[in-house]
């Protein structure tokens, strides 16, 4: 009993590390651009809490449909500037947040770091 018992709450404690990496605000690095990452109904999104882009719409879901995949989470990001969604592929690290973003014929990889 006390080996599943065990067993159990190392499952359970990994969950929770692996989604308190992605929990925070989190900085852009485009025009003073903060995305909040919280669970929501059991999953994580992410929305865009502050910006000084003025066309920009605050509370707007940026990231959604995060699904944790060994180490890295995959997901949508949203594009504003195409006003369209795109698959996303994050890799947490102790403070940053490196994104790999498929846009069909080709990559971006940008990095966010974690508010302090």
């Amino acid at each position: 009993m006390k080996k599943i018992l065990a067993t159990i709450l190392i499952i359970y404690s990994s969950s929770v590390f692996a989604q308190s990496n992605l929990v925070g605000i989190w900085e852009t690095g485009e025009e003073n651009t903060n995305i909040e990452i919280s669970e929501i109904e059991g999953r994580l999104s992410g929305i865009l809490k502050s910006t000084d882009n003025k066309k920009a719409e605050i509370g707007r879901v940026i990231l959604k449909d995060l699904e944790q995949k060994g180490s890295k989470w995959e997901g949508q990001i949203w594009a504003a500037r195409r006003q369209r969604w795109f698959d996303v592929l994050i890799t947490p690290t102790e403070n940053l947040l490196e994104l790999e973003i498929d846009a069909g014929f080709r990559t971006k990889s940008v990095e966010w770091k974690r508010q302090t």
